[in-house]
């Protein structure tokens, strides 16, 4: 039953943000705002639910209507533009700014005397998300084509039928987005938007709708090929499927996305397509002879590597500005740069400087909070529900449990040795935060029931100014995002998770990861001066290899709850074994261990997909891996 229609509206090109490449006769990428409006025309719709309320997401394409004897299509060059309402049409009309842009016929003459007031272009070269009762809440605006420029300079805006075809479609609906598909992976929940022209998949993380964060781009079209040929690669994304984890062959979430142009299927492992960082700063990110540290690190700015202790990075480096290594660092992992790089360490992989590394902007936060004030004294304890407080403050031996809701607070301070249990069992906990979130010395954030391998149940966010500490010894997990504030992770500090803040500092003998890695809170079970008990897993789990794919080097985690006979292995896809990593009992608890691309023999095996698995007892898991080279 149809209950009602809603008009999506009309998108202004006039605003910062909503620009768009007008012309395919300039031979250059010129995003621009110009005097148009975008007719939101979804060529496709999905649904999602963040919080209780439902959400709609749209593939902004356009399509023209054009049939028997009507056709509504027009360039701009060829409409008559009213005088007042564009005093400068000559200058518009020419083919280097609008006048090759499409527009419609049928709206625009507001005033019926037979010219032009205003221009409607065909869709919105983005995509948005809206409540159900039709009110825009988040687009993309112009974020898709700059994504492209950035990625694809000599293939901007091309056509999908033909390569060499560089600006072409800049005339008519440029990238045209014409699918999406919605996936959660462990808890986040991420939008895969498909582009007609161009090709590939846009990926963003809508875990929180107002404030979109862009992950990724992957295309593999190839633009050297022949497409009439079949020797292009994928072209044309028409249709995308989300495979959910529980439903993937592999145990693994895939998307499926089918091509029309090309007449092709792939099916990526989402690991290979969304990649969150550990740590992206909107300025830079300085490391000062950090313990051991995984993870992709971005930042807007620089990166500065210090003097290592010795240090070692295991994940991908970039950098719109330069990155700096000193010495006694060793880098496992890919390292770009808008500008130079300096190295004086370590790089297993490759070294690319001078590279386009696309800007990437961190969410705006629009939160209020206000409320009681709370105090859990010294070794006291507190369970506090869901809701709006006002400075709250967890003394010394103290033990604060927030459990499944969202929290605003004026101020939240974790003071030295206190404790806040987080209990993510029926779900995710979202902690904001007005002016303050600190965590003083060995303080520590608890997850339960599963431990530090629900990181990803826990956001932190922050509209604070000041500096956002995590002093010595703490040990803190979950999503930290704090887009105005520096974040320092102190001396000996242990983090797992994700951070997004305006500068990032890492102190000397700091340990990070992302939150797709176990760690280890102790070397040897029986010598922790913690609580044994509390550092044994669960659950078994084999995680994801990081990184993945991976230049020379990449490592492995697991765990176990209980003693096991374990076996740890790696295939290739004939299913021959290639290496034995793993071999003998084990104590419970958790493991990382690392493989450099060699045979059982020591021979360095080729690039392509592996297969690896863990067998410790009843339990069986496995996973796949590429090798680059």
């Amino acid at each position: 039953t149809v209950t009602a229609l809603k008009g999506l509206g009309f998108k202004n090109h006039m605003m910062p943000g909503n620009g768009l490449d007008a012309s395919d006769r300039d031979d250059a990428i010129n995003i621009a705002n110009w005097p148009v409006k975008g007719m939101y025309m979804p060529d496709a719709i999905a649904g999602f639910t963040r919080n209780g309320m439902n959400y709609l997401i749209t593939a902004n394409e356009g399509d023209a209507r054009d049939y028997g004897a009507f056709a509504e299509e027009e360039r701009v060059k060829d409409l008559s533009l009213d005088p007042t309402a564009f005093p400068n049409a000559a200058d518009l009309q020419a083919n280097e700014a609008i006048g090759r842009l499409t527009v419609t016929t049928t709206m625009g003459d507001t005033d019926n005397d037979g010219d032009f007031d205003e221009l409607y272009a065909f869709g919105g070269r983005s995509f948005s998300i809206w409540a159900t009762d039709g009110t825009l809440v988040f687009d993309s605006g112009d974020q898709i084509e700059q994504i492209i420029a950035d990625s694809l300079p000599d293939d901007f805006n091309a056509t999908n039928d033909e390569n060499d075809t560089f600006d072409n479609r800049s005339d008519n609906k440029g990238p045209e987005p014409e699918g999406v598909a919605i996936g959660v992976i462990g808890g986040r929940t991420f939008a895969f938007i498909g582009l007609e022209r161009v090709g590939g998949i846009v990926v963003y993380d809508i875990t929180y709708p107002h404030a979109p964060v862009f992950c990724n781009y992957v295309n593999t079209r190839d633009f050297g090929g022949d497409v009439e040929a079949g020797t292009a690669g994928d072209s044309g994304p028409e249709g995308l499927k989300f495979i959910a984890k529980k439903d993937s062959p592999i145990n693994q979430p895939l998307l499926a996305v089918a091509y029309e142009i090309s007449g092709s299927l792939r099916v990526f492992a989402v690991e290979d397509v969304v990649s969150p960082f550990a740590l992206l700063a909107n300025e830079h990110i300085s490391l000062n002879g950090q313990k051991d540290s995984f993870g992709a690190l971005h930042a807007n700015d620089y990166i500065r590597f210090h003097k290592g202790a010795p240090s070692t990075h295991t994940g991908n480096v970039s950098a719109v500005d330069e990155v700096e290594i000193a010495r006694r660092n060793s880098i496992y992992g890919n390292v770009s740069a808008g500008d130079e790089i300096e190295n004086d360490g370590d790089v297993f992989g490759s070294v690319d400087e001078n590279a386009a590394v696309p800007f990437i902007s961190l969410p705006e936060l629009n939160f209020a909070t206000g409320g009681a004030d709370i105090t859990v004294p010294r070794r006291g304890e507190l369970e506090l529900a869901p809701g709006s407080y006002g400075t709250v403050q967890v003394k010394v031996h103290a033990k604060l449990t927030l459990t499944t809701g969202e929290y605003y607070f004026d101020e939240l301070e974790i003071e030295e040795d206190a404790e806040l249990v987080v209990d993510v069992t029926c779900g995710p906990v979202s902690v904001y935060t007005r002016y303050e979130l600190d965590f003083e010395n060995d303080s520590k954030v608890t997850l339960l029931p599963l431990g530090d391998s629900e990181s990803h149940e826990l956001y932190f966010f922050s509209k604070q100014t000041k500096e956002l500490d995590i002093d010595s010894d703490a040990k803190v997990s979950g999503s930290i995002i704090a887009p105005y504030a520096e974040v320092e992770i102190g001396e000996k500090a242990w983090f797992k998770g994700s951070i997004s803040a305006d500068e990032i500092v890492v102190k000397k003998r700091a340990t990070f990861a992302p939150h797709d890695m176990f760690m280890p809170t102790v070397t040897k079970l029986g010598k922790s001066t913690g609580d044994i008990a509390a550092a044994i897993p669960g659950s078994y789990e084999l995680a994801q290899n990081y990184p993945n794919p991976f230049n020379p080097t990449t490592t492995i985690s697991y765990q176990l709850p209980e003693n096991s006979a374990v076996k740890l292995q790696i295939y290739n896809t004939l299913g021959q074994i290639v290496a034995t990593l793993v071999s003998g009992n084990q104590q419970a608890g958790s493991y990382t261990v690392s493989w450099d691309g060699t045979s059982q023999s020591g021979e360095k095996v080729a690039s392509g997909v592996y297969v690896y698995r863990l067998q410790a007892g009843a339990f069986s898991q496995t996973r796949k891996m590429m090798l680059l080279k």
